[in-house]
């Protein structure tokens, strides 16, 4: 659903040489036709791609004139069918329009939160260093000087088609043990968390603080007490 500008409400932002639809567009699409030989309408904005719209309503959302539409692509024309939004200083109204001539209306709060308040990295551990992947290249050099840092073709290859996840549930009864790093980057922790309740029992999951690589150094002893103790439960004979 491309976003339509209705030249009967647009003023061109008041002739500004940049319309509010203009700054917001994260793909450009939104233009000012200022002499009206592009739509025929002078100092009137317009979408110059529909068909590259993420609809992703920024230009319907701050448009002071509520004068930009989504409508279907068969509804350019149109045929009645339109979403528009009637924003306020606490809530946003949206009105759909179906072809049949149907109307609904949905309130929603603009926010439910005062601004600044939100602090979405409360009562979350530290995120892992990004520059960790020197693990492989500078800490090696002193932890395995004998290692090189080089992956075959053939590895790559047999990578792409790596897909562990699928087998989970099929590796019971043999015991699972997962450490899952909270502030992992390079594999997110909730796509592990995920994986671990496919598997069945016996399993177990541990989330240690700190990063992808910190279960090696600074979090050995977090990540190797557990891992002893499973194996040790496990293994004994």
């Amino acid at each position: 659903m491309p976003t339509f500008v209705r030249t009967d409400k647009c003023d061109g932002c008041k002739g500004q040489d940049k319309t509010a639809c203009m700054y917001i567009c994260p793909h450009d699409l939104m233009k000012l036709d200022k002499d009206g030989s592009e739509t025929g309408h002078a100092m009137r904005a317009f979408n110059q791609e529909p068909e590259q719209c993420w609809e992703c309503y920024s230009c319907v959302k701050i448009c002071p004139q509520q004068a930009i539409e989504a409508r279907h692509y068969a509804d350019i024309v149109p045929l009645g069918g339109s979403v528009q939004q009637l924003r306020g200083s606490d809530s946003i109204m949206w009105t759909i329009k179906f072809r049949d001539g149907e109307v609904k209306r949905f309130k929603f709060p603009v926010r439910t939160t005062p601004v600044g308040s939100i602090e979405p990295y409360a009562g979350k551990s530290e995120p892992g260093n990004l520059n960790d992947g020197l693990l492989f290249t500078e800490t090696g050099k002193t932890r395995a000087p004998s290692w090189r840092n080089e992956v075959t073709l053939r590895s790559v290859e047999m990578f792409t088609e790596y897909e562990p996840v699928s087998y989970l549930p099929y590796i019971s009864p043999t015991p699972l043990l997962l450490l899952v790093a909270e502030g992992d980057h390079l594999v997110p922790s909730e796509l592990a968390i995920a994986a671990y309740a496919k598997a069945h029992e016996p399993k177990n999951l541990v989330i240690l603080p700190g990063g992808h690589f910190d279960a090696y150094v600074k979090g050995f002893e977090a990540a190797s007490v557990p891992a002893r103790d499973w194996l040790a439960q496990h293994l004994a004979p």
